[in-house]
């Protein structure tokens, strides 16, 4: 196994830590679907992001001890990721609006990441207003601009996101 260790500014949002302050990072996109797409479309991304079974860093890193109170921790890189886990499909309540995303964001980003796990949950959203879906990716390794990095990277071939610039969709 590979390992790394955490940075200095990492350890220290790990430290900072605590049950009523939680110091990961998170991004959100919205999405349409691709133009044709079937009613299925959300619950097929889901399936194919869950489908992978090779796993590059750092999403595959984990602290080797789930402890918060560590000095410049080592990561250590796993192989067996349990996906049903990390990606995750949820559905906004009637009528899918930034209120109730809103309200289900706040819920999911106050929630702790577990540190036994890699260090990272993506959840896929559906039921937005007008047909569209989220996706929602919380980290602890990562700062804002890495998270909003790796969302762009994700491969989305087909789906434009609401500022109308082409994302990608899997292929």
């Amino acid at each position: 196994m590979t390992a790394r260790r955490l940075s200095v500014l990492d350890t220290s949002f790990l430290q900072l830590e605590s049950a009523r302050m939680p110091m990961h990072v998170a991004g959100l996109m919205t999405f349409e679907p691709p133009p044709g797409a079937g009613p299925e479309f959300v619950s097929e991304l889901v399936r194919r992001l869950r489908a992978c079974q090779v796993f590059q860093n750092p999403w595959n890193y984990r602290l080797p001890r789930a402890s918060r109170v560590q000095f410049r921790p080592q990561l250590e890189e796993v192989h067996d990721i349990d996906l049903e886990y990390h990606v995750r499909h949820l559905a906004l309540p009637h009528p899918g609006g930034e209120r109730e995303l809103g309200q289900m964001i706040a819920r999911l980003h106050s929630q702790r990441l577990d540190f036994r796990k890699p260090l990272w949950e993506l959840h896929v959203i559906e039921g937005l207003a007008l047909k569209r879906f989220a996706l929602y990716l919380q980290d602890t390794l990562w700062d804002l601009s890495e998270v909003e990095r790796r969302l762009a990277d994700l491969p989305l071939r087909g789906l434009k996101g609401t500022t109308g610039t082409p994302a990608r969709f899997l292929d």
